[in-house]
């Protein structure tokens, strides 16, 4: 290496040097990235370098897997005829999300509020003086994994401000789905060229967040 350039690198500023080799995803190539001076060196050895690189690798890692994931999610639903589905939320599912006798999972207001729940059932908005919404709306509960559809009742309840899928339909969907208390569920919203409102829920078990 000429001198200019060895000059030019020892003169970059040390948050653009950290900012470099903490992108540097293969352990080989960070070693001989250290060796080009003793100032990167002691960068590359400091643990808080050694930290914020773990952190930035794992977040890189979670973002591609959650990218396969939803594509894999969106094969699914194209094989049971809903395209173009959206994600909406996930919720881990609480005990009395699941108990059958309450019949009903539980969505916060702030879970759906301006997302493609909302874009899907416009009624959900449509709130009566008796504090729930006019109409009844129902949507179609699939689980594309187990081939599982139901149908279900959503509502608002105005008085705790929470969206609920109630009924019958809810119970019979946890039951044949094997949904536990614990898992996560993610939950994607579209429409079948029949019209059908419908309601995804990909089950991850004992997922906690």
């Amino acid at each position: 290496m000429d001198l200019s350039a060895k000059i030019k690198r020892t003169e970059l500023p040390e948050d653009l040097v950290l900012e470099v080799l903490t992108r540097v995803a293969n352990a080989a190539a960070l070693v001989r990235c250290a060796t080009a001076c003793k100032r990167w060196r002691a960068l590359a050895a400091n643990p808080s370098f050694v930290r914020r690189r773990h952190q930035v690798l794992m977040g890189r890692a979670l973002v591609a897997d959650t990218s396969l994931v939803r594509r894999r999610h969106q094969v699914l639903m194209a094989v049971v005829s809903v395209y173009d589905g959206e994600w909406a939320l996930c919720k881990v599912l609480r005990h009395s999300d699941v108990d059958p006798n309450q019949n009903r999972l539980l969505l916060t207001t702030w879970m759906g509020q301006g997302g493609p729940i909302l874009m899907l059932f416009p009624e959900l908005e449509q709130v009566g003086d008796n504090g729930m919404q006019n109409e009844v709306v129902e949507a179609v509960l699939i689980d594309a994994e187990w081939g599982v559809e139901k149908l279900a009742t959503v509502r608002y309840m105005n008085a705790n401000m929470t969206y609920r899928i109630i009924g019958r339909g809810w119970r019979e969907f946890v039951r044949d789905c094997r949904i536990s208390h614990g898992d996560r569920v993610d939950i994607y919203v579209g429409r079948r060229d029949t019209g059908e409102r419908c309601l995804l829920f990909f089950n991850s078990k004992g997922a906690q967040g």
